[in-house]
């Protein structure tokens, strides 16, 4: 054979199996690979009330979250210290409004605050004073009826860069609402992409890329918030919700994921306490007994 045609041969099958490679790595990451988990910190102490964790946000090297039953009517700072996580601190809300608080965020020296009863977005500045975000659904209002009913809201995520508000509702479709913070006009309802979520129930922004965690897949969506294209998945599955896992016997019995947090090399993931018995292991790793929350440190992909 013409040594010019074998040359040619060996240099297209060479670049097939690099465009494979690629192609397989893309596909390993859009298709949900599973994250590491580094370790499990649980709520420590008795707590004699359930304690739902709903929401966790991190600002000024401190740590906060929220919780989503009626006597949850506060902010807490919260630490870590050893296998546990303590609440450090609780900052009274003194919301007279019936709650149920479902996501927390930091923008501009304040707490943003939303509460399911009733789709209340609530802001919190550091002098103590309380505001509210009203905000004007009326150019989305047949489209929100028809695609995301009446559930409460479940998630909020602030984009700092465009001065934008993230926000989707609870057990209903992939729709999210996104808010022009300055004048509180819903700019658009949109759908994500390529998901068969229906439960994102907490999310947050980075560097133009909207995080959305979704407890009934058990999954980790980036969305491309400009594109509205999903770029990378990860999943926490085999750590949450198997009985191979690592936290719980069965989904049904015990607490869901309901909280999350981005660092630069970590994600937290908040399981809450909605049935009134915490998660628990399937091995010696884990986490003890009632009303005691817990937050999944992974390992964060470079990539993602």
């Amino acid at each position: 054979m013409d040594p010019k045609i074998l040359q040619f041969n060996a240099k297209f099958y060479l670049i097939l199996l690099i465009s494979f490679a690629l192609g397989v790595n893309n596909y390993a990451q859009i298709n949900n690979p599973e994250i590491e988990l580094i370790d499990i910190k649980q709520l420590h102490g008795d707590h004699k009330n359930q304690f739902d964790l709903s929401g966790i946000v991190q600002t000024n090297n401190k740590l906060y979250v929220v919780a989503n039953q009626h006597w949850n009517n506060y902010i807490y700072e919260i630490e870590l210290k050893g296998d546990f996580w303590n609440i450090k601190n609780s900052v009274p809300l003194g919301l007279t409004d019936p709650i149920a608080l479902e996501g927390l965020d930091y923008y501009n020296n304040g707490f943003y605050i939303i509460n399911e009863k009733g789709n209340l977005i609530y802001v919190l500045a550091h002098n103590g004073k309380m505001t509210f975000v009203n905000v004007d659904y009326s150019n989305v209002e047949s489209n929100l009826a028809s695609h995301i009913k009446n559930a409460g809201l479940s998630a909020i995520a602030i984009n700092d860069q465009d001065t934008l508000l993230y926000l989707s509702k609870r057990n209903n479709s992939r729709y999210l609402i996104e808010v022009d913070l300055n004048h509180g006009k819903v700019n658009e309802l949109f759908d994500v992409p390529e998901s068969e979520g229906r439960n994102f129930c907490d999310m947050k922004f980075e560097n133009n890329f909207l995080y959305l965690l979704d407890s009934r897949n058990d999954d980790i969506i980036k969305l491309d918030i400009k594109t509205k294209e999903i770029i990378n998945k990860v999943s926490y599955r085999k750590s949450s919700t198997t009985l191979e896992g690592k936290i719980l016997e069965k989904q049904s019995q015990f607490g869901a994921a309901g909280a999350l947090l981005l660092t630069k090399n970590e994600i937290w993931i908040g399981i809450d306490d909605r049935t009134g018995r915490a998660p628990r292991t399937t091995d010696n790793e884990g986490i003890g007994s009632v009303n005691r929350p817990a937050i999944l440190r992974f390992k964060r992909p470079s990539w993602f």
